[in-house]
């Protein structure tokens, strides 16, 4: 009985710290790939998990999310100079993302393009995919750290923010879903699965439910547009200079 009201009080508490961090993202274009990422990752990590290095701000136009290594900015800065003094607080070793080209200067910037729409066709043998297995080749595609990516994604799973993907040794990651739109990342055909369709029917079956968003380079955007997705923007992720 003890534990049982001492659940109850904890999960209380976490709902209204919940709460507290949705009201401190202003709408600012609420259908957006960044303020519906600060939503997710502080619906998984926010309120449940103090331990874990989460956090919001909020001031000058913008809301970020803090979260561990990185931060993701929705909104536009309307004082450039106290957000250069912000990000530069930030740290060493670090990574910003936004939607919004900011004035950050001495930091590396790469962009990527948006790639938006749905994809159609046949989606057999596409399954839910061994998370694990699927860590295995995060570090050698996109030079993610292994360990880093599986608990990350592995805790999103768990709590229904994020789902992943496979088929014929091919992957694709479903960060989180917004109004209609499921984010996608890690696409990837190692070694001999690429070319046989796979990422069309794992593409497929995702466009059955959801509007499909995801971000690429520019020498994917021709592969994307042969799917049937179309680009719609611009994804900024700036690199600190100490790195």
């Amino acid at each position: 009985m003890t534990y049982l009201i001492w659940y109850v009080k904890w999960s209380v508490r976490c709902v209204k710290r919940s709460e507290k961090i949705a009201r401190h993202i202003p709408d600012i274009r609420p259908q957006s790939y960044h303020s519906a990422k600060i939503r997710a990752y502080a619906a998984a990590y926010g309120h449940r998990y103090p331990n874990v290095a989460c956090s919001i701000y909020s001031g000058c136009g913008i809301c970020a999310l803090i979260y561990n290594s990185d931060m993701v900015i929705c909104g536009r800065p309307h004082d450039e100079e106290t957000f250069r003094s912000f990000a530069d607080t930030f740290g060493e070793g670090k990574t910003i993302e936004s939607g919004t080209l900011l004035p950050l200067d001495g930091w590396t910037r790469t962009d990527t393009s948006h790639m938006r729409g749905r994809v159609t066709g046949d989606d057999d043998g596409v399954r839910p995919a061994d998370i694990y297995r699927m860590s295995a080749y995060i570090e050698t595609v996109f030079g993610v750290p292994r360990d880093m990516w599986y608990t990350d994604m592995s805790h999103r799973v768990r709590h229904r923010i994020s789902r992943v993907y496979e088929c014929g040794g091919s992957y694709a990651a479903v960060d989180f879903q917004s109004f209609g739109t499921a984010y996608v990342s890690a696409v990837m055909s190692p070694g001999e699965s690429g070319g046989r369709g796979n990422i069309r029917r794992i593409l497929s079956r995702i466009s059955r439910n959801y509007i499909i968003d995801l971000r690429c380079g520019s020498e994917l955007v021709g592969l994307y547009e042969h799917l049937g997705l179309r680009r719609s923007g611009t994804h900024f992720m700036y690199h600190d200079r100490k790195l």
